[in-house]
């Protein structure tokens, strides 16, 4: 068995017993804290210097666009005009729309549209209107992507009814209008 020198703690306990309770706790807490900055403290402020170190790479990268001022609202107004489609393209816009019924499981059986235009103003509007045989959930599913699809897309109506209740699917009346640019 070893044998341990308690001659520091001798030499110690003297001083110890001189500062008293307060100094002992004292002591204590300088150790403590000094403990705790080296443990906690300093590693964190570390890590928070490398963080800004990247922050301000990736910052430095980002491309100038997208530090550029913010648009004002004439800007704003020609990018929405911009993202609308032409108004000569309703062709591929109502391809589109059957393709994601036919894709959900919605049946389009007749669909017609017409342009409304208004005059003075630089958007105009496809009325559209289908009729499908669909179950209600493929119904939403399929407003869901047309929505999400196409945000010029606005939702005017939708009509749903059963000929007999024990039917699966449903008759749908669907109108929605197509916000277009008028050239």
């Amino acid at each position: 068995m070893e044998t341990v020198s308690l001659a520091p703690v001798r030499t110690a306990a003297p001083w110890l017993e001189g500062l008293g309770a307060r100094g002992v706790v004292g002591l204590a807490l300088i150790a403590f804290s000094a403990a705790y900055y080296f443990g906690s403290l300093a590693p964190a402020a570390a890590e928070l210097d490398r963080l800004e170190q990247w922050r301000a790479k990736l910052e430095a990268a980002r491309p100038s666009t997208e530090r550029a001022a913010p648009a004002t609202p004439e800007q704003q107004l020609a990018e929405f005009y911009a993202s609308l489609p032409n108004a000569d393209g309703i062709e591929p816009v109502a391809e589109r729309i059957y393709d994601i019924g036919k894709h959900l499981g919605v049946t389009l059986k007749q669909g017609s549209y017409r342009f409304v235009r208004e005059d003075g103003a630089r958007l105009g509007r496809y009325e559209i209107n289908y009729l499908a045989q669909t179950e209600y959930f493929r119904a939403r599913l399929m407003l869901r992507e047309l929505m999400k699809e196409m945000p010029a897309l606005a939702l005017d109506a939708i009509g749903m009814q059963r000929q007999l209740a024990a039917s699966p699917v449903a008759e749908m009346t669907l109108k929605v209008s197509l916000y277009v640019r008028q050239e």
